[in-house]
Parts: C-alpha cells; structure tokens; sequence
C-alpha cells in the first residue's frame, strides 16, 4: 500500500494544508466526498479486492473530522504527525490507522468504533482517578 492520508469530514482550509504538507512528503491526500462514505476504506486507498458498489451516501456528514494514515510505519506516522503540528495544522476530529482489519469496513462502521472506543478510555480514566 502507498504512502497515504484520507481525510473525511474535513474543513477545505485544513485539507489544503495538509495536502501542501504531504505533497512536499512525497505522502498521497485524499478528501474523501461525504457521498462516498459507503465504499469500503480498501476502496478508497486503492487496495486490490476494494471495488466500489457505486453506492451514494445521502446521510449526515460524520460529527467530526476523521483522518486515517495508511501505509506507513511507526516511524514514519510520528514523523508526519509532529510535521502537521510543527507546521500548525489544528488537531482536529480523531486519527487511526488503517490496519487489515479495518480496510474493508466503510469510513461510517469505523467512526463508529473509534467513538466507542473513544468512550471506554475516558470511562477507564475517570475511573482510575
């Protein structure tokens, strides 16, 4: 898998400055239309086996921006995430990386797990307090 970042739900300021930044990574952008919500996340990188179901998406726009790297090492992840905030890109919505597990499940299931997710480590650390 190439080098990239998918960026859902995303404000126009923001992805232009991210894509400025990965353009200058030699790191592939995409904003992914809100419309296109159903195709698998395979389908919007590329991978083979992720053809699209021409499927539209008429729902509402997720409740923040979600960013999802792929392809890229541990190292490599650190790198453009202190690079994004060195460069002031605000750190907006949720990030995660697309792993084979995630790759065939539509952007919609996989916000939906990262927010449940999301609320189980806050519950843990309220409780821990």
């Amino acid at each position: 898998m190439i080098k990239m970042i998918l960026l859902y739900s995303y404000p126009n300021e923001i992805h232009k400055k991210i894509a400025d930044i990965c353009l200058a990574c030699e790191i592939e952008c995409k904003k992914i239309p809100k419309k296109r919500f159903l195709q698998t996340i395979g389908n919007h990188t590329g991978a083979p086996g992720h053809e699209g179901t021409g499927e539209i998406y008429e729902g509402h726009d997720l409740a923040e921006p979600v960013m999802l790297l792929a392809g890229m090492s541990g190292r490599e992840l650190d790198r453009i995430l202190d690079t994004l905030k060195d460069l002031g890109v605000p750190s907006v919505g949720v990030k995660a990386v697309v792993t084979s597990h995630n790759i065939s499940w539509t952007i919609l299931d996989l916000y939906e797990e990262l927010v449940r997710e999301r609320a189980a480590m806050e519950k843990d650390r309220g409780l821990s307090q």
